[in-house]
C-alpha cells in the first residue's frame, strides 16, 4: 500500500513539476536567443537542443502510454537541466573543475532511482515483496553500470563520426573514461542504503517511494 508520506510527496512533486518544466524551457529558449545575438551559433543550437531533449523524453513516455509519476518526472527535469542545460549549453563541463565527475556520479544514483520501477515492469505480477531485495539490488546496480558503459560507447562512436574528443583521449588516454565509470559506480552505491531500507521498512523516501506510485498507475490498470 502506498504510504501517506509518499502520496504527499507526489502531490508536491506534481505542483513543482509544472514550474520546473516551464522554467527549464524558458531558460533554454533565452540562452539560445542570447547565444544567437552574440553570434555563437553552436551554443545557440545546443541551448535549443536542451528543450528538444526534454520534449523527446516526455514525448516518448507519452507514446509508450506511461502515466505520469511526478516525483520521477521532476527528477528527470532536474537531472537533465544539470547535465545538459548547465553542463553543455552553459559550458560548465569545460569551465567548472569537477562538474563533469559530479554529474557522472549523480547519473549512477539517478539511474538507480529509475531502475527500480523497471524491475517491477519485468517482474511477473508486479508485486513489491521483501524477498525482492537482493535481486532488485543486483538489477539496479547492473542497470546503472550498463548505462554508464553505453554512455561511454556512445561518446566513442561520436568521436569517430564527428572527429571530436568528448572522452579526452588525447589528454588523458583511458583515464577520463575509467574515472567516469568509477564515479558512476560510486553514485550507484550511494543509492543502496535507501534501496535496502525500502525493503526493510516499506518507506522508500524520495528515491524509491515513487516506485509504488508507478506500479499503481501503470502496472495495475486492470
Amino acid at each position: 500500500m502506498i504510504s501517506e508520506k509518499t502520496t504527499e510527496r507526489e502531490a508536491r512533486a506534481a505542483r513543482a513539476f509544472k514550474w520546473l518544466a516551464a522554467g527549464y524551457v524558458s531558460i533554454g529558449g533565452m540562452l539560445s536567443a542570447v547565444y544567437a545575438v552574440a553570434g555563437n551559433w553552436y551554443l545557440a543550437v545546443q541551448a535549443l537542443g536542451t528543450v528538444a531533449a526534454l520534449a523527446a523524453i516526455f514525448g516518448l513516455l507519452k507514446l509508450l502510454r506511461v502515466r505520469p509519476v511526478y516525483s520521477l518526472y521532476t527528477a528527470i527535469v532536474v537531472f537533465t537541466f544539470a547535465a545538459y542545460t548547465l553542463g553543455v549549453a552553459c559550458s560548465l563541463y569545460k569551465t567548472l573543475p569537477g562538474y563533469d565527475k559530479i554529474l557522472h556520479m549523480l547519473s549512477g544514483t539517478f539511474t538507480m532511482m529509475l531502475a527500480l520501477p523497471l524491475f517491477y515492469v519485468l517482474k511477473s505480477g508486479h508485486q513489491v515483496e521483501k524477498k525482492d531485495c537482493a535481486l532488485a539490488v543486483i538489477f539496479c546496480l547492473a542497470t546503472a553500470l550498463a548505462v554508464a558503459g553505453i554512455w561511454e560507447l556512445a561518446e566513442y562512436f561520436l568521436s569517430r563520426i564527428l572527429d571530436i574528443d568528448p572522452q579526452c583521449v588525447q589528454a588523458t588516454g583511458v583515464t577520463d573514461t575509467m574515472q567516469d565509470m568509477i564515479v558512476c559506480t560510486v553514485g550507484a552505491l550511494l543509492g543502496l542504503p535507501s534501496l535496502i531500507g525500502y525493503y526493510r521498512t516499506g518507506e522508500g523516501g524520495i528515491m524509491y517511494g515513487p516506485t509504488e506510485i508507478f506500479i499503481e498507475k501503470n502496472l495495475k490498470r486492470g
